[in-house]
């Protein structure tokens, strides 16, 4: 976990990553320490998926090295975290368990179970499933 928060009073970010050897995931979080009243101060930025080898059709290569796939080359890809990931984090007193659990089934889901080909629709299926909700909130 990176976590640059303690050293930037302004804010900052915290990132996971869960790396195994199909690939990687990454979900991170900005701190807003003076947000509106009723955004909260952390705020979800993305769940990325790192891969050696493209998730859907016509995904090109990452530039640059990755550290996440064997060979330093990855196929990445993400999307939006949805609202409810960061209250459930906080409402579990900033337990990251929660953010491991999300992390550990979505990797199973994009890298392990092949059932799964659309991307898009795998992301919105993955994180309904984590959070309880109906797919329309991915």
């Amino acid at each position: 976990m990176y976590d640059d928060t303690d050293w930037r009073p302004n804010g900052g970010d915290r990132i996971w990553f869960l790396v195994g050897p199909l690939g990687g995931v990454q979900l991170s979080f900005s701190h807003h320490p003076d947000a509106s009243p009723g955004l909260g101060e952390w705020i979800g930025r993305a769940i990325h998926y790192h891969s050696p080898k493209p998730l859907f059709p016509g995904h090109r290569q990452r530039r640059g090295d990755c550290p996440y796939v064997p060979g330093w080359r990855c196929y990445q890809a993400g999307s939006l975290v949805p609202e409810d990931l960061p209250r459930e984090w906080l409402a579990a007193g900033h337990d990251d368990e929660v953010i491991w659990r999300v992390l550990e089934l979505a990797y199973q889901r994009f890298f392990a179970d092949t059932t799964l080909q659309d991307y898009r629709k795998s992301m919105s299926r993955v994180l309904s499933e984590v959070l309880g909700g109906d797919e329309t909130s991915g």
